[in-house]
Order: C-alpha cells, then structure tokens, then sequence
C-alpha cells in the first residue's frame, strides 16, 4: 500500500513556481529602448548641422523659390570701383579716362536751385485780410425764436431753472446782438439755480436771524436779548398780518411777500427798515436785485422780437 502511494505521488523537485521577472532586466530592457531613441534623436541633430542653410529655405506656394534680396553697396565704394576704359590713340578718349580716375571729392558738381523764384514785389496788408478771411469758414449762429424768449421769462417768473434757455441764448442770435453779452451776464446768476424762490428764501431766513439779534440788541438790555435771540435760532417766527410798524413786524411782512413771489415788494419793505437792520440783509438784496434785473432782461428780450420786425 505505501508503494502504491508513492508511485503516484509526484516528486518535490518537480514542483515549480511560476518565475518572477527580475527587476533588473526590466530596468536593462528600458534603458536599451531610451538609448536607441537617443541614438535616433543625435543622429537628426548632426544631419541638420551639416546639411546647407539652402535647403531649409521656405518656398513659397507657387513652387518658386523667394527672391533674392539684393546688397546694397555704398554710393563711395560704387565711385572709387568706376572702370576705367583702356586707352586708345583717339585724344577724347585719353580726357575721359582722366576724368574717372580722378578722386571722388573733385567728380562732386554743385546742386542746382530747382526752386522757382519768389516774386519780390511787396504784398499789401489788405490782400493778405483778404486771403485769411476768405481762408477761415465763418459760421452763422441760428436766430432764437420768440417761442424760446417766452420760455425764458416764464421760467423766470415761475422760479424754475432756466439752464438751458441760457444754452440756447449762447448758441443762438438774438434780434439786437449788440445786447446779447450784457443778457448773458444777467442771467448767468440766476439760471445757475435749480430752484429760484427756494434759494431766495434760504437766503432771507440766514440774514432775518442777523437782523432780529441787532433789533434785539438795540431795544432790549443785554440778558434780555441774549434771551431772545436763542428763541429766534431755534424757532423762525413770522407775523402773519402784522399791525404795527415796528422793524420784526416789517420784516414778516417782507417775508410775506416773498412767500407770495412778489420779489419787488419784498426789497421795498426792506428798505424800511433802520440802516443798522438793513445791512443785515445784504446778500438777500443782492440776489433779489440779480433777479429783478434778469426778469427784466428777458422782457426786453421778448419786446425786443417785436421792435426787430
């Protein structure tokens, strides 16, 4: 039985493992493969280094080859290069011979002036008036229309900005143009506002503090108007319908009448007032004066399309 078994059993040195791949000729493998490229790689270097420029030359799509460009020589070298003919037994030919041997500097011949003569005769002053003024385009401005005039002076009464009436002023003629820069200047002031009446009151109200300080100051003792004055910082009191004369009940009316438009009223009840009061009030007259004379320039100027007919 024991025999039996070991007949069919196998022998251990027949049993083998499946080989492992060495390492090392994996690696060796690789660098034959790397040198072969490098080999191929140094070979197409020395090849591109010892053939001719030539042959690398772009050819163009036509098949033809690209011109080739020329070389300049300098103009001196081209001069002291001048063949020189043989010599002959004619006597014009021993002259020109002479002639180009001799140095560059002595062949060179004067330059002649091609430009034509200037005439000498004087130019007058008017001509020369003439030519410029034929020379520069005149430019004719367009002529305002009444339409945009009644604009204008609606803008103003309304107390609305009338920016771009005085744009169209600028840009335009007017029927009398001797009186077109002194308008300007008039409106200028005025049309620089958004809002007229607001600007005109914000004014009033800063020189109406002012002016009820020094009213206070000369009728009051001093702590009684330093008292009164803090009331007047804080709260803006108006007399609605004033009955008295005196200089706070003036100045509500003024005030008053400026919140009815009436700009002219307004300076009118100002110039009530005592000297010291009144110069209070300086820059509002001012501005109220700018604005009188502006309503008045643009009336002129809608009178004036009538006086132009």
């Amino acid at each position: 039985m024991s025999e039996k078994i070991s007949e069919e059993s196998v022998p251990v040195q027949e049993l083998k493992t499946p080989a492992i791949v060495s390492v090392r000729r994996f690696l060796r493998s690789v660098m034959v493969v790397l040198l072969a490229f490098l080999c191929v790689f140094v070979g197409m270097l020395i090849y591109q280094l010892h053939t001719p420029i030539d042959k690398f030359a772009p050819i163009s799509p036509t098949g033809k080859k690209p011109p080739v460009t020329a070389v300049l020589v300098p103009r001196h070298e081209e001069q002291s290069k001048v063949p020189v003919a043989p010599v002959t037994s004619e006597p014009n030919q021993e002259k020109v011979e002479t002639e180009q041997t001799l140095p560059t500097d002595t062949v060179e011949q004067p330059v002649l002036n091609t430009m034509p003569a200037l005439n000498s005769a004087p130019v007058s002053s008017e001509a020369v008036e003439h030519d410029l003024s034929s020379a520069i385009p005149t430019y004719q401005l367009p002529m305002l229309s009444l339409a945009d005039a009644l604009q204008l002076r609606d803008h103003l009464a309304t107390g609305n900005g009338c920016l771009n009436d005085l744009q169209k002023i600028m840009k335009s003629q007017i029927p009398f143009p001797e009186n077109r820069d002194a308008l300007i200047d008039k409106l200028m002031p005025l049309c620089m506002m958004h809002h007229t009446f607001q600007e005109l009151e914000k004014v009033f109200k800063s020189d109406k503090k002012q002016a009820l300080l020094t009213y206070y100051r000369l009728n009051n003792p001093s702590w009684l108007a330093y008292v009164k004055a803090v009331g007047t910082m804080l709260v803006d009191i108006r007399r609605i319908h004033p009955v008295k004369q005196r200089a706070k009940d003036v100045i509500s009316m003024a005030q008053n009448a400026l919140i009815l438009h009436d700009v002219s009223q307004t300076l009118t009840c100002i110039r009530k007032l005592p000297p010291e009061i009144q110069a209070d009030f300086q820059d509002f007259t001012q501005l109220a004066d700018a604005y009188l004379s502006a309503q008045q320039a643009a009336e002129e100027l809608v009178l004036s399309f009538e006086k132009g007919e």
